[in-house]
């Protein structure tokens, strides 16, 4: 397949790799930084194109966007408006506002429009789902979902990026609702900032404490932190009428030691989400192109991004006022979730 790449920092080189690596041709890269286009040029062979040229002229057949957050919004707008079907990294937009604008557009023009919230390719989620589907736990009650990161990011990151409800939060947020096949209906959040007070200049917090209840009844709880000195730390447990499943990176197995005298020690060789994740941004690209050339809808709707988002937003509003907060789920169609 013909495919076009918005943005050539970190993430879309990622995808550049990705994308050559499947077998596609990636025929055009589009970024406003010359020589951070030129280097993915130079790796894959890509024109250097400017957007709007790049989709008049029929450049490619459909588009990744892996540019900052803030421009997500407009170049997904951009693609909705030429017919030309697109890939999106998380958030849709900048803000809520500016994703649900894009949402509302894709589905006014029928767009094909896919997020890359791509832990749902993850193999230890998907045998927790699975399970879930095959009801090995019973009727789901509890969810536990646990992401610590290994160090602040850059102050500039944060903001650049939508903080950490709307970063870290969001793909945790849209795995409770898969993971379940349920909508959300209400959360209570306190967030904190515990070790990082710079943040403050980006309106966020290191550690947060999210409660969200689904509409079946069952509760999630996310424990979020932006900093774990023992290496990345991330975990799902799920419990139900009839038992529990659970999963963690690194394996639980492998980051525990207990000597003789009873004291146990962390071990585990530390590791990135990068590292951890990498094959599933291969894996989404595979199931855009693959749904693509089989006329099927896309495997991650729009509804779900926007879905994580507004999660996202009542978190922030529950932070905010210190209350129980309504979960907006109107026009979000719960296959987003369940197919």
């Amino acid at each position: 397949m013909r495919l076009a790449l918005v943005g050539a920092g970190r993430m879309g080189r990622r995808h550049a790799a990705n994308i050559v690596a499947a077998g596609h041709e990636l025929a055009a890269v589009c970024d406003p930084d010359p020589k951070a286009a030129a280097q993915v040029s130079r790796l894959t062979g890509a024109r250097r194109m400017e957007l709007g040229k790049m989709l008049a002229a029929g450049a490619a057949e459909a588009v990744v966007i892996a540019s900052p957050a803030a421009a997500h919004a407009a170049a997904a707008a951009a693609c909705v408006r030429a017919g030309v079907p697109f890939l999106c990294e998380k958030p849709l937009g900048a803000d809520l506002a500016a994703s649900r604008r894009l949402a509302k557009l894709a589905a006014e023009r029928g767009a094909y429009g896919m997020v890359s919230l791509n832990r749902r390719y993850d193999r230890q989620f998907g045998m927790l789902r699975d399970g879930v589907k095959k009801g090995q736990v019973g009727k789901v009650e509890i969810v536990k979902l646990v992401s610590r990161s290994e160090k602040v990011p850059p102050l500039a990151y944060v903001k650049s990026s939508g903080g950490l409800l709307r970063d870290k939060g969001a793909h945790f947020f849209d795995l409770a609702c898969w993971l379940t096949r349920q909508l959300p209906v209400a959360v209570q959040a306190t967030g904190k900032r515990l070790f990082c007070p710079e943040l403050a200049a980006a309106d966020d917090h290191d550690t947060a404490m999210i409660t969200l209840e689904l509409a079946d009844g069952a509760l999630c709880h996310f424990d979020f932190s932006r900093r774990a000195p023992y290496g990345q730390d991330e975990r799902v447990e799920i419990m139900g009428s009839k038992g529990m499943l659970q999963c963690s990176f690194p394996p639980a197995h492998a980051c525990v030691r207990v000597r003789a005298d009873g004291v146990a020690e962390a071990a585990a060789p530390k590791s990135t989400w990068q590292e951890h994740y990498a094959p599933t941004y291969a894996a989404a690209l595979d199931a855009f192109t693959a749904s693509l050339r089989r006329g099927k809808p896309p495997p991650i709707p729009i509804g779900a991004g926007l879905l994580a988002e507004l999660i996202a937003a009542a978190a922030a509003r529950s932070i905010a006022s210190g209350r129980r907060t309504p979960v907006d789920t109107a026009g979000i169609d719960p296959a987003c979730v369940a197919a």
